[in-house]
């Protein structure tokens, strides 16, 4: 899967990412979802970067960025003037990080390596982002997005981790259920 990902033009994969940005606006519980959780993208993943600054430079929505303090992850509110740095496991992360309650977050939006159609997340082995996933309340809407060509019908092993309720690609929205389901 990283080699599929990798493998996509960097030119190509700037314009899918911006292809599921626009998809995502057709998530309604995102479109009108005040407070939002992001993930600043790494390497070759969907590029999350214009995706933030839109939500709260033009639509004046709040933004979430997750930072690692003792090699667990929590949420900070970030505008897209806050200083970023380089920082493991979650590529850029607020300089200045005060943790956030996660009760004000209404949505997060995540990367991963791949997704299955179940809502299963294949992550990068650490389990950073499962942590946090299972830290939030139940009624956040947890969406990953991803190429399509890394949307699978079904993991047969190693998406063990923390299910997505919605799954957005530039071609199509994928309603997992997987919440609701007895996996």
């Amino acid at each position: 899967m990283r080699m599929a990902r990798d493998a996509i033009d960097p030119v190509r994969r700037y314009d899918l990412s911006g292809a599921i940005d626009a998809k995502l606006d057709e998530v309604d519980a995102f479109s009108r979802a005040a407070v939002v959780g992001f993930y600043f993208s790494m390497g070759s993943e969907v590029q999350t970067g214009a995706l933030i600054r839109r939500v709260v430079e033009e639509e004046g929505r709040r933004a979430f960025l997750p930072f690692v303090r003792n090699d667990e992850l929590f949420m900070t509110e970030w505008r897209p003037s806050d200083p970023v740095v380089d920082a493991p496991h979650v590529g850029m992360q607020p300089r200045y990080s005060r943790e956030a309650s996660l009760d004000d977050l209404e949505a997060i939006v995540v990367t991963g390596l791949a997704f299955d159609e179940r809502g299963r997340r294949l992550g990068e082995g650490t389990g950073h982002v499962d942590g946090l996933l299972r830290r939030l309340p139940e009624r956040v809407l947890r969406i990953g997005v991803e190429f399509d060509q890394l949307v699978v019908p079904a993991f047969t092993e190693g998406a063990d981790g923390e299910p997505v309720d919605v799954v957005v690609t530039e071609s199509r929205i994928v309603e997992t259920g997987a919440r609701n389901q007895d996996t």
